[in-house]
C-alpha cells in the first residue's frame, strides 16, 4: 500500500507487478512454516499461487493455478 500511495498507482497494479516479477527473486531453501496465497492474474479468469517462507518472507514458489495438487507439489 505504501508503494502505491507514494507513486500514486492503483494497488492492484503494484500487486500485479509484484507477482509478475516475484519469480525472478525465488530462492532454494527449506522452510518449517510457509504462507500460501492465491491471486488473480486477471480478475475472475486466471489465478496463480505463491508460497513464501513464513520465517524469512522469501518467495519459495509462484505457480499457475490454485488447485490443491499444484500447491501440494510445491
Amino acid at each position: 500500500m505504501d508503494v502505491s500511495r507514494e507513486y500514486q498507482l492503483p494497488y492492484t497494479t503494484v500487486e500485479r507487478w509484484y507477482y509478475l516479477y516475484a519469480a525472478d527473486q525465488l530462492v532454494e531453501e527449506s522452510a518449517e512454516r510457509i504462507c500460501v496465497d492465491e491471486f488473480a492474474l486477471r480478475k475472475g479468469h486466471h489465478y496463480a499461487t505463491s508460497v513464501l517462507n513464513a520465517d524469512t518472507w522469501r518467495i519459495l514458489a509462484v505457480v499457475p493455478h490454485r488447485d490443491y495438487e499444484v500447491i501440494q507439489s510445491v
